[in-house]
C-alpha cells in the first residue's frame, strides 16, 4: 500500500467522523507540536506525516489501524485482526488475562521467541513484587480512564488484591519467553513521581501510602540497576537488553511478540487497555515503528557503563525530588 493510499484512507475516515473538521486540527496541532496549517498541509499531501505522527493521529481520533492500513479493511482478514480489551472493571474482573497468558504460552514454545517493548511506564518483569506501586497503577487507571470521582482508595485496592493477581499473571506469562528487550523513556520514574505528588495533593493517597509507593520505586530502581549490569532477569534467568530514549516517549506503549509460531503487535492505550492486531501488515507497521525508536535509543545493558550510570542517576533525581516534597 502506498503512502497516498494511506493518506486517502485517513482523510476518508476523518470526513466520516468529523463532517466539519475545523475543531480537530486545533486539538491535534499541539499534540504533534506543529501549526494548524501544517496539519492541513499534511492531510492534503503537500507535506508528509511521519509514521509516529500517523499513529498519534489515528489514536487521538479513535480510528482503527485496520481501517487505514489494511488492503481490504471491509473484509475480516483474520479473526483477531483488531481486538480491544477493557482490562479493569470495578468488580475486579478482567477481559484479557487468560488470552494474554495463552498468547505468551504459544510464543514461548518457540526456541526463538522474543518480546520487545517500547514503554514509558514500568515493565512487568520487575513489577509483580511491588504491591503498593502496582495498586497505585490501578488507581491511575481509574483516574485517567474513568475520572476523579471513580478512583477507589488505595487501601481498598490493596484489600481486593486483584492488582497483584493481574501483575503476577503478566509476569508469569512472559517468564518463558527466551529473550526480551525494552526501550524505556528517560522519564519513567519522573512520570510516576509527578502522578504520586498529584494524587497526594488530591487526597487520593495518604502520606504513609506515598512513603510506601516511594519505597517500591527505590526497590524497582535497584532491580533495574541489577538487570542493566548483568543483562539477565533475576526472576527468570532470561536475557534482557535495555535501551533508553532521551526524549519523552508518547503515552501509549507498544509490544511486539515475535516467534516461530506467532507474531503479535499490541498497543497499550492508557495503562491496561490493549489494542491487539496480528494481521501481518499491521504487525509489520508496528515493528517498523518500534525499530525506528530503537535506532535512536541508547543501550544501557552490560557494556553501556556510562549510559547506565546516566540513566540510573536520572531516575534517582526524580526520587530525590519526591523525598523533598514528602519531607522525608
Amino acid at each position: 500500500m502506498t503512502y497516498q493510499n494511506i493518506l486517502d484512507r485517513l482523510n476518508h475516515s476523518i470526513s466520516v467522523r468529523y463532517p466539519k473538521p475545523y475543531g480537530f486540527a486545533r486539538r491535534l496541532a499541539p499534540l504533534l507540536n506543529v501549526s494548524q496549517d501544517t496539519i492541513y498541509n499534511k492531510l492534503s499531501g503537500r507535506t508528509r506525516f511521519s509514521i509516529e505522527e500517523l499513529f498519534i493521529l489515528i489514536n487521538e481520533l479513535r480510528i482503527p489501524l485496520s481501517e487505514i492500513m489494511e488492503e481490504n479493511p471491509v473484509v475480516e482478514m483474520h479473526p483477531m485482526e483488531l481486538r480491544v480489551f477493557d482490562h479493569n472493571h470495578p468488580d475486579g474482573s478482567s477481559g484479557m488475562s487468560e488470552w494474554y497468558s495463552k498468547t505468551f504460552a504459544t510464543a514461548s514454545a518457540s526456541a526463538n521467541s522474543r518480546l520487545m517493548r517500547l514503554c514509558n511506564n514500568i515493565p512487568e518483569f520487575s513489577f509483580a513484587d511491588l504491591k503498593y506501586l502496582s495498586a497505585f497503577s490501578e488507581q491511575k487507571w481509574f483516574f485517567y480512564n474513568k475520572g476523579l470521582e471513580t478512583v477507589p482508595p488505595l487501601a481498598q485496592i490493596l484489600k481486593k488484591n486483584t492488582h497483584r493477581e493481574r501483575d503476577l499473571s503478566f509476569s508469569d506469562s512472559i517468564r518463558n519467553i527466551k529473550a526480551a528487550e525494552y526501550i524505556l523513556g528517560i522519564d519513567i520514574t519522573r512520570n510516576y513521581v509527578l502522578d504520586l505528588i498529584m494524587f497526594y495533593e488530591y487526597n487520593l493517597i495518604s502520606k504513609d501510602e506515598g512513603y510506601s509507593i516511594l519505597e517500591d520505586l527505590y526497590n524497582l530502581l535497584q532491580t533495574f540497576e541489577k538487570i542493566c549490569l548483568e543483562g539477565i532477569d533475576p526472576g527468570s534467568g532470561k536475557v534482557i537488553d535495555i535501551y533508553y530514549h532521551s526524549t519523552q516517549i508518547y503515552g501509549n506503549n507498544i509490544e511486539i511478540i515475535k516467534s516461530d509460531n506467532i507474531n503479535m503487535g499490541i498497543i497499550y492505550a492508557h495503562f491496561y487497555n490493549p489494542i491487539v492486531a496480528n494481521h501481518s501488515h499491521t504487525f509489520d507497521l508496528l515493528k517498523s515503528w518500534y525499530t525506528t525508536w530503537k535506532r535512536s535509543s541508547i543501550p544501557i545493558t552490560q557494556a553501556g557503563i556510562k549510559n547506565r550510570i546516566y540513566f540510573i542517576n536520572e531516575q534517582k533525581k526524580a526520587l530525590d525530588y519526591a523525598q523533598d516534597v514528602f519531607g522525608i
